[in-house]
């Protein structure tokens, strides 16, 4: 069995992970009903699956395969979907996808030049690259280059402060 599994089936993880997932997924879906039910859907499984990914990559440090790649099958099915029956324009489809491809790169350069990057990090870059992507290519660099880099400073960061603090 994988090393993922037990970890988010188990009820003292995943009934929290499933809430908060879940609000996740309300909140992104208010906040992006507007932008039509396709797109507010894929908007809000994004963060459902952001929330549960999370909570695996931390407790095992490692992105399942089984789970990001369908869902970027999934969400790219979506995004062709929005934009064949209106709900977004072949521009907007076209900017999700370059996001897709944008994440996609930086993030190799990042684990190839610097190995503290693992390639589930490389493939999730590309999945939220195209699920910002939707809302358009500022946020999907504020959520898939800027805000990622910083948190990850502050979570590595502050260990070595709170040491520093105690010495």
């Amino acid at each position: 069995i994988t090393p993922w599994v037990p970890v988010i089936l188990s009820p003292s993880v995943g009934y929290p992970t499933a809430g908060v997932a879940l609000a996740a997924a309300l909140a992104a879906w208010v906040s992006n009903g507007h932008r039509g039910p396709i797109t507010a859907t894929l908007v809000s499984a994004l963060a459902a699956i952001l929330v549960a990914l999370a909570v695996i990559d931390t407790r095992t440090l490692r992105l399942p395969d089984a789970i990001v790649l369908p869902f970027a099958a999934l969400l790219s099915l979506g995004v062709i979907t929005a934009a064949l029956v209106g709900e977004i324009s072949t521009g907007s489809a076209l900017l999700a996808f370059g996001c897709l491809a944008g994440g996609l790169v930086t993030y190799w350069v990042l684990a190839v030049a610097t190995g503290g990057l693992g390639y589930g990090d490389v493939k999730l870059a590309g999945v939220m690259g195209l699920g910002i992507g939707l809302i358009g290519w500022v946020p999907a660099l504020f959520g898939t280059v800027v805000l990622p880099f910083a948190l990850g400073g502050f979570v590595s960061i502050g260990p070595r402060v709170m040491i520093g603090l105690a010495d």
